[in-house]
């Protein structure tokens, strides 16, 4: 699991919230996570905003990760 956060400089924003599994996504609507991370940015947020899901397919063996990030920076 892991969060990501995407900004433009309009000040458009995507954040990306990865669940291992659907049970543990609904979960965190269940125990009122996701409803706490959403109410850090409402005084940010100037529209309405939308949300989608998606299934994410992962490969075993890719290289990736804090690793990779600190061998290009």
């Amino acid at each position: 699991m892991g969060a990501l956060l995407l900004t433009r400089e309009d000040g458009t924003a995507l954040a990306i919230d990865l669940c291992d599994t659907m049970e543990n996504l609904r979960e965190n609507e269940r125990n009122g996570f996701y409803q706490t991370q959403v109410a850090k940015f409402a005084d940010k947020v100037t529209g309405r905003p939308s949300r989608e899901f998606y299934e994410v397919g992962v490969a075993r063996g890719v290289r990736g990760g804090p690793e990779l990030l600190s061998e290009v920076q």
